[in-house]
């Protein structure tokens, strides 16, 4: 009986070094590959290597645009986006909404819904708090109709425009030698989108 029992103990203790050393190759891999690729593909996660923060999930490059211009006051931005901002502007910044939508309450979901579909409502809010930066995840299809509406309208400045995020400022005399140095054109954006879409190059749409 005893010995019986002692070889079933060696069995499983070479059973879990094996596994252990299985476990152990299994991460070393997962992490070499975590570092070499450029981009995670293999996983289909569309990840960054290394640790940290990866800056195309957030609106890295769009904070460090708001930061060098020295921007200070109330900011309109998607939910997605205003947990960063406050992270990296704050008390600077004030944002618009963030992912902790349980204290507006339903009121304010209902407006956050309507700001970005409806431009009389974002004109309201934005005169009403007199915000002088829009911060919008463009990649979004809602976002992404919305920034071209704001693109024509004449109030505002497309300044930043990255992978992911859009910055507007509003034409406001503090914001002129900024706007006059990065102000991206409508038809800058059309090309860019259209090339995105078809490979191929863009005719600006006429008068």
């Amino acid at each position: 009986m005893t010995r019986d029992f002692r070889s079933i103990w060696r069995r499983s203790s070479v059973f879990a070094r094996a596994a252990s050393i299985l476990a152990l190759i299994s991460a070393l891999g997962f992490a070499v590959l975590a570092q070499t690729q450029p981009i995670r593909t293999w996983d289909h996660s569309g990840r960054e290597p290394g640790f940290g923060l990866s800056r195309k999930s957030y609106p890295a490059e769009a904070a460090d645009f708001l930061k060098s211009i020295g921007y200070q006051g109330k900011i309109i931005n998607n939910t997605g986006a205003g947990g960063y901002l406050i992270w990296r502007g704050w008390p600077q910044w004030q944002v618009f909404a963030d992912s902790r939508l349980e204290v507006g309450g339903e009121p304010a979901l209902v407006q956050g819904a309507q700001l970005f579909t409806d431009p009389g409502v974002f004109s309201e809010i934005a005169n009403r708090d007199q915000v002088e930066a829009v911060v919008v995840q463009h990649q979004l299809p809602y976002l992404r109709r919305f920034s071209l509406r704001l693109l024509q309208n004449p109030e505002w400045a497309l300044v930043h425009l990255d992978w992911a995020y859009a910055v507007f400022l509003r034409r406001a005399p503090r914001w002129q030698a900024v706007i006059v140095h990065n102000e991206i054109p409508l038809e800058t954006v059309i090309a860019r989108l259209q090339k995105e879409r078809t490979g191929s190059p863009a005719t600006p749409p006429g008068p």
